[in-house]
């Protein structure tokens, strides 16, 4: 986990290889694994592994479109560290990706053999100390600790990462990061946010003649 973090923490370049992404948002901190099949992205992906291992992952606006340029492309992108790049024997590339820091685009200044661009990155505000944010982040802190003990995908040791993330802008996308693939069958989450729920959320107990009322990586 000690390498994760420093690879996290090195300088926002000023230019770096964009990644568009097909109906996907990468967002800072969250490690997901990624598909890429684009000839441009292959190249992108096999220089940035040759390298510093960064790119900039970037959703493009229409999903079909396979070679978006700067006005497909939404404005606001994540660098992002490439932690592991398989060959498929189709020659894809499976990827395990994270997010590091949100940057937006300034402009295109490469397009062949794949983009790149002039970035500057956004600053994450902090939030300021409070009770209640303090109580929310322990609260999704435990429930995705209920969810890892109930998935038989999710290893243990997600729960020590996720208590070792700094700051609540980072548990949010991190945890739903995990927890997102690991909740395909409903009845795991379901059951996990009945017992997990945070007290504030919890509906309030009325007497029983009262009707109560009753959760794949895509090639880039």
């Amino acid at each position: 986990m000690t390498d994760m973090k420093r690879e996290t923490d090195r300088p926002m370049p000023d230019v770096v290889g964009i990644l568009p992404l097909r109906g996907t948002v990468l967002f800072p901190q969250a490690v997901v694994p990624l598909g890429a099949g684009r000839v441009s992205s292959l190249r992108l992906i096999e220089e940035a592994v040759q390298g510093g291992r960064l790119v900039g992952a970037v959703t493009q606006k229409d999903p079909k479109d396979d070679a978006p340029g700067a006005d497909g492309l939404h404005s606001v992108g994540t660098l992002t560290v490439i932690h592991k790049a398989l060959k498929q024997p189709d020659g894809s590339l499976r990827l395990i990706a994270q997010g590091v820091g949100r940057f937006r685009l300034v402009e295109i200044v490469q397009t062949e053999p794949y983009l790149k661009a002039r970035i500057e990155p956004i600053e994450e505000q902090s939030p300021a100390q409070d009770l209640e944010l303090e109580a929310l982040v322990r609260s999704v802190t435990s429930l995705f600790a209920k969810v890892v003990s109930l998935s038989p995908t999710l290893p243990d040791e997600l729960v020590a990462v996720l208590d070792n993330v700094e700051g609540p802008g980072a548990v949010a996308p991190r945890s739903r990061s995990h927890s997102s693939r690991s909740c395909s069958r409903q009845s795991t989450c379901a059951s996990a946010s009945r017992s997990w729920r945070p007290r504030s959320a919890r509906r309030p107990r009325f007497s029983s003649s009262v009707a109560r009322s009753s959760p794949r990586s895509s090639r880039r």
